[in-house]
Parts: C-alpha cells; structure tokens; sequence
C-alpha cells in the first residue's frame, strides 16, 4: 500500500460524485455523456459485461461499495477486455483504501483505452489522492487534448483541487478559474476559488465566491468556518453571527466548531 497519508480519508459527497462521473463517464452531475465514447468517438460493442458495470456504477453512486464490487468483478469475469468495468473495479477499489488494485484496474482501463479522456481523469484524481501530483497534472492534460471530451469543465475542477493539495495556488487558481468558466456552479471550483482569494487578503471576492459556493451545494463546516473568517475580517457582526449558528446547530460535533470554540480560532 501506499502511504499518501490520504487513505481512508472521506471526500464530501460532492466531490464524490463529481469523482465518480469523471472515472465513469456516465454520471449526469455536471456536463454528463452516456457512457459509451470511446477513445476515438465511435459506439462501442455491446458486452456481456455491461448489465454488471451499470449495476456496479449505480451502487457505488449510493456509496454500497461492496455489492459495487461484487459487481465489477463479475464484469471482469464476464468480459476481461471491457475498459469500463476496469475502470469502475479501480474507483471501487480507490474508494476502499485499495491502492495498489485500483492503480492496476486504472491501468488496464487505459491500456485498452489510452485517449478515454474520463478514464485519464479518472486516474488523476486517483494519483492525486496519492500526492502523485505531477503524474496527476499529466493525466489531466491528457483528458483535455482530446476534443470529443464532453465535460472538460471535471478536468479542470480536478486539476485546481490537486495543485491546491500541491501547494500550487497559483496554478489552482488558474485551472479553477477555466472550470468555472464552462460550469459557474461547480461547488469544489467555488469554494476552493473563496479560500484562494481569503488567502490573498481579497475578503470581498471571498465573499462571493463563497456565496455562489453555498447557492451551489450545501454547507459544510469547512465553508462555514470559511463564512466566519471572512465576515470578521469584513466587520460584519451579522454574517458572522448568521455562519457561527449554522457550524454550532449543522455540526456541533465537527472539527470545524471546536476551533471555532478554541482558542486555535480566537
């Protein structure tokens, strides 16, 4: 295994989603396809392995990983040749703290087919979670050189997220922006953009990021902490007030409110 430091760490369901359609290719939460481009666009064949892939990606979309791969591995069984039913078997695994499967199925989805700008997305995502950020970025780039991608807007969110983990403001600030250039509403592109322009000493772009982040999605004791930062360095004693009560009443038990409470805040 790998010791990232990120195994077993939990992903809001958000980020989840936007994770699962970027590996998958099939999840309509932003921009969407139906599943069935292949690397260079044709249709592809009809597989006995199919019928399981679906079952598995819709499992895994309620977050049931063990029937999801239950599923997957009947669909390798069926079809050994079948890129999706890699791919979902290496975002099961990921999911699960299984790293060295997935990186294996990820692998073998993109032996089988190296332009499929989801599965390049994907795997990304799965090396970032790694701290592989350079192979990450590549992967990335590699998703959006293909022109038939469909929603390149997933690369570029994921792009941003992992140069944020890097410690590449710079170069999240920049890929985040081209995301919410084609998606306005992408909630990771959003709040990571306010915590970018909060870090800069720029409360009032903050501010409204942070607004669009919370039209978009819902709170998180990360975003509220973040509302709270920001209304004091603004002076604003309501907005402050407003963010402390939904941490305090939303997630009194996050790690988030006993900051607030601590004196690491203060």
């Amino acid at each position: 295994m790998n010791g990232s430091g990120m195994r077993g760490k939990r992903w809001p369901l958000w980020l989840f989603l936007v994770w699962l359609m970027a590996g998958c290719g099939s999840v309509p939460i932003v921009g969407g396809s139906d599943g069935n481009i292949g690397e260079i666009g044709e249709k592809e064949m009809e597989s006995p392995a199919d019928i399981y892939v679906d079952l598995a990606v819709e499992y895994m979309k309620r977050q049931q990983f063990s029937p999801a791969l239950r599923n997957a591995r009947q669909a390798i069984a069926k079809d050994g040749g079948n890129a999706k039913a890699h791919n979902v078997a290496g975002l099961i695994y990921d999911n699960l703290g299984e790293l060295e499967p997935a990186e294996r199925h990820f692998r073998r989805a993109l032996a089988l087919q190296p332009k499929n700008p989801y599965y390049r997305n994907g795997f990304g995502f799965h090396l970032c979670k790694r701290g592989r950020y350079g192979e990450a970025e590549e992967e990335f780039m590699a998703a959006l050189r293909n022109p038939l991608y469909s929603s390149p807007e997933v690369a570029w969110n994921n792009a941003g997220l992992c140069a944020m983990r890097a410690g590449r403001g710079d170069r999240a600030e920049e890929y985040l922006g081209k995301a919410l250039r084609l998606n306005p509403r992408l909630p990771g592109a959003l709040l990571e953009m306010a915590q970018i322009q909060f870090d800069k000493g720029a409360a009032a772009i903050a501010r409204e990021y942070l607004r669009r982040y919370h039209d978009a999605a819902s709170p998180t004791p990360r975003s509220l902490l973040l509302g709270v930062r920001i209304a004091r360095t603004m002076g604003d004693k309501n907005g402050v007030a407003s963010f402390e009560l939904k941490l305090r009443s939303g997630f009194p038990d996050s790690e988030e409110y006993r900051l607030l409470r601590g004196a690491e805040f203060r």
